[in-house]
């Protein structure tokens, strides 16, 4: 893993990503977490935990979706200037499978971060700004698919 985040992705984790044979978003759950299933899952093993946090849905995306949540994380990541939060408290996964490995990010527009994983090792962790959740939140919506509260 890197030291400390940083306001771009590798280019092994955009080219991963840009040439995924399925991508995945996720709506999670912050508080949810189930830390003894988060450090040893498989990563495709459970149907209702992403790296420990509850899975409220899932939807694949393909197409101009799937080209929209690129760009809209792309530039989050681009605008981003470092800053974080001490929280944690991620709402949104990306699952994408590429070239036989799995490629999750786990995101918390809370705290302007994002933890990306390869297969069982995080690789990475990565700043954002907040402007990408609105459309992936979006996206969720319009699949009829929950999103945990935001507490106020």
């Amino acid at each position: 893993m890197a030291e400390g985040p940083k306001d771009f992705f590798s280019e092994r984790s955009k080219s991963l990503f840009h040439r995924a044979d399925g991508i995945e978003l996720l709506s999670l759950h912050p508080s949810e977490m189930r830390p003894t299933v988060r450090e040893t899952l498989d990563p495709g093993g459970d149907p209702v935990a992403f790296r420990g946090w509850m899975v409220l849905g899932r939807l694949r995306v393909e197409g101009t979706t799937q080209q929209l949540l690129l760009q809209v994380l792309e530039a989050g990541v681009s605008e981003s200037d470092g800053r974080v939060a001490r929280c944690f408290n991620p709402r949104h996964g990306i699952r994408a499978t590429s070239d036989g490995h799995l490629f999750d990010m786990v995101i918390c527009f809370e705290c302007f971060s994002i933890l990306v994983f390869e297969d069982r090792t995080k690789t990475e962790i990565v700043t954002v700004t907040g402007s990408p959740e609105l459309v992936l939140n979006n996206i969720l919506e319009a699949a009829g698919i929950p999103l945990a509260p935001k507490v106020t």
